[in-house]
């Protein structure tokens, strides 16, 4: 056990066999100094090689184990149903730290502290959405939970052991059913000459998020004459004077009436009365 002067002796190279790869030593003062890049973690076969032959006693081989490293913020990734959550509805997705060579990290990590999330709307960086974020350590996770008025897609970013990243992962958020409160007719001509009477009908989810895919709901419209036209009408469905105009986003109706004067016209999605229904029309 007397210190060995390594200047003196005749060791020309001396290096380590790690996982069945050679690293060499370096020569600091009256050490071996040597680095070991590895990023994944487990138990690797470790021994000293001094001038090509390989230790195989116990005093200089064995077995080390490489644990992960500290939580890396880009390496993180999210998952989970609430990638597609519905405007105006409670929601959540995980988060899952790893470190700089792809581990996950242990569960111990997930108590020391939590991040700081939120999405970003994608058509609008101003719109930001709060998160409440809590730890899930038998997962080991973070649990991300948020409620968006808005639809659309979002950016998750989070910022971690001084680390400000977003994800490249979206959070879509989508519209919720029709509304019909929130619904309304619209392009609706107040004088048109008689023949055939054009608008549309937009639909919308109970907070105003325009739907402007096909919905499949049930719209019924009802042209009908007052005064010197009463008993006048005329009567529209989907499939028959209604059809969902995917360009517009918004159903297209036409109805058609051979007598001058004034109706109103009123609009229905799945039997109730849309917002700003009814309209006047004056035909001449």
């Amino acid at each position: 056990e007397n210190e060995v002067d390594y200047n003196a002796t005749k060791i020309d190279s001396i290096s380590v066999k790690f996982d069945g790869a050679f690293y060499p030593l370096t020569l600091v003062g009256n050490k071996f100094d040597g680095l070991i890049p590895t990023e994944a973690m487990g138990t690797y076969a470790i021994a000293l090689v001094a001038n090509g032959v390989e230790c195989n006693t116990t005093d200089c081989s064995g077995t080390v184990t490489v644990n992960p490293g500290l939580p890396h913020a880009p390496n993180s990734i999210i998952f989970g149903d609430g990638l597609e959550a519905i405007a105006n509805e409670e929601s959540y997705f995980m988060l899952k730290m790893k470190d700089k060579g792809g581990n996950e990290v242990d569960a111990s990590a997930y108590v020391l502290g939590k991040p700081d999330a939120f999405l970003t709307s994608v058509s609008d960086s101003n719109v930001t959405v709060p998160t409440v974020v809590t730890a899930v350590p038998q997962l080991p996770a973070y649990k991300i939970a948020f409620l968006s008025p808005m639809a659309g897609l979002f950016t998750a970013s989070f910022s971690l052991v001084d680390e400000n990243v977003t994800l490249p992962q979206f959070v879509d958020v989508q519209v919720g059913e029709v509304d019909p409160a929130k619904s309304s007719i619209v392009e609706t001509p107040t004088e048109v000459s008689i023949g055939t009477v054009t608008f549309g009908i937009e639909v919308s989810d109970a907070y105003e998020n325009a739907i402007t895919t096909d919905p499949l709901a049930p719209v019924e419209v009802r042209f009908i004459g007052t005064g010197d036209v009463e008993g006048e009408f005329s009567f529209a469905s989907v499939g028959d004077g209604i059809v969902w105009d995917a360009v517009a986003g918004m159903y297209a109706v036409a109805l058609e009436s051979e007598y001058s004067g004034t109706y109103e016209l009123s609009a229905y999605v799945d039997g109730v009365e849309v917002a700003n229904s009814p309209v006047n029309v004056t035909l001449l």
